[in-house]
């Protein structure tokens, strides 16, 4: 596999055939509590004049009813669109009668496509047809469940950008990763950690055009001044905040030891979190809920210091943490437990901490750097800005398209998939 190392200071025009439509197929949607990178990648390649379609894996009614939050609002989201005729807001929405877990009792489910993708209303075919996408230049898939989708869409060439080392919470996918994997003209990931996954998956995928691409940050949108959000006018300083999901990825052990310990501190964390997840916190913890992405300046830029406390979770390691620049961009410093990325990338603004005793002595040492070194966290941040990174993306896809077309599947595949 070839390793291209990733050039953020690469902004200039990009040479050779641009793709003038790209498909994303995300593992989240639009419009949730959470923007990822995907949803920056559209905005960027959409303010370059590139036709972009944008989709997360079908919503079924198993999530509609379990999930707290996500489920209905999709669903809604699927009726409007379907139905009344509403705008789509840039998120293709599916519907799917059947759960991604039944096709794991789907025989030969890993030789064909997932049967999720062949059960929605609309027909995929049919909901990317009325939108011009049925035939794009590129498709970008950043998860598993996406597999077979390429037989489905008729795509000039097919990345795999997975995001997650998806395998480890979830091993049964790793023979749909492994058919991405495969399949794909160019591999993209957002750790070193991932290219190596990925460089295992398949013989075929060690020969493959590959660049580590980490996840970034829409810099003027966290540095443009923003006035301070109400909800910490009554909160006293200095504060540490943290803003993201706080799930079982989270280590919130080591929030109440930064909040015992420095109890001149204050701990807010933003966020959505089941009520049965939280323990007991000291009183200079404080949970303010999910915020709005574009109301996050308001919170950072009038913190002292961004928060990333992960625990052992087998995804920490290998993450590209998407607020680490986000932090950066608002001026503030980081205090992070040590990942092999975090180490990998050695940002100066970044202090890592091994065992959680030590992350209050970081969290001084945070604060201190702060009030003398701000243009250096800064300067970090526009380096990795998301149009910066989604012109590298482009360099790398248009080097993919000029070289010869290669076959993905056979027309009798295409027949035996309703083609």
């Amino acid at each position: 596999m070839r390793i291209q190392p990733t050039i953020a200071e690469n902004c200039g025009p990009i040479r050779g055939v641009v793709p003038k439509s790209i498909l994303v197929a995300a593992h989240t949607a639009l419009g949730g509590p959470f923007v990822v990178g995907s949803h920056h990648l559209k905005r960027e390649f959409e303010a370059l004049g590139i036709q972009t379609g944008h989709m997360a894996f079908p919503s079924n009614a198993f999530n509609c009813a379990l999930r707290s939050h996500q489920g209905p609002r999709r669903l809604r989201r699927w009726i409007d669109t379907t139905f009344l005729g509403a705008s789509d807001g840039g998120e293709i929405p599916l519907f799917s009668f059947l759960p991604w877990a039944s096709v794991k009792f789907t025989r030969g489910h890993q030789r064909s496509c997932p049967n999720p993708l062949l059960t929605t209303f609309p027909p995929v075919a049919s909901a990317l047809s009325r939108r011009g996408l049925m035939n794009p230049d590129l498709l970008i898939v950043d998860h598993p469940r996406w597999a077979g989708l390429e037989r489905i869409v008729t795509p000039r060439k097919l990345i795999y950008r997975p995001t997650d080392l998806y395998i480890a919470t979830d091993p049964a996918l790793l023979p749909y990763e492994a058919h991405l994997a495969s399949r794909a003209d160019g591999l993209v990931a957002t750790s070193t950690r991932l290219t190596e996954h990925l460089r295992n998956l398949t013989p075929g995928a060690r020969n493959k055009p590959a660049i580590v691409l980490e996840n970034g940050v829409e810099f003027a949108h966290f540095a443009t001044p923003s006035s301070k959000a109400p909800e910490l006018f009554d909160i006293p300083g200095p504060k540490a905040i943290y803003v993201g999901a706080l799930d079982d990825r989270f280590d919130f052990q080591t929030v109440k030891v930064l909040a015992t310990e420095r109890p001149d501190w204050s701990i807010i964390l933003l966020g959505p979190m089941p009520e049965h997840t939280r323990e007991p916190m000291p009183p200079n913890v404080h949970f303010l809920g999910a915020i709005p992405y574009r109301r996050l300046p308001e919170f950072l830029q009038h913190c002292d210091v961004g928060l990333l406390p992960t625990n052992g979770h087998p995804l920490n390691d290998s993450r590209s943490p998407m607020k680490l620049y986000e932090y950066a961009a608002a001026g503030l410093p980081v205090v992070a437990r040590r990942t092999s990325e975090l180490s990998r990338r050695n940002e100066p603004f970044v202090f890592c901490y091994d065992e959680t005793d030590a992350s209050s002595r970081c969290l001084v040492s945070a604060a201190k750097w702060k009030t003398k070194n701000l243009s250096i966290t800064t300067s970090a941040a526009e380096k990795r800005d998301w149009r910066r990174l989604a012109k590298e993306f482009l360099a790398f896809a248009t080097n993919i398209i000029e070289q010869s077309p290669s076959p993905r599947c056979s027309k009798s595949e295409r027949g035996a998939n309703g083609r």
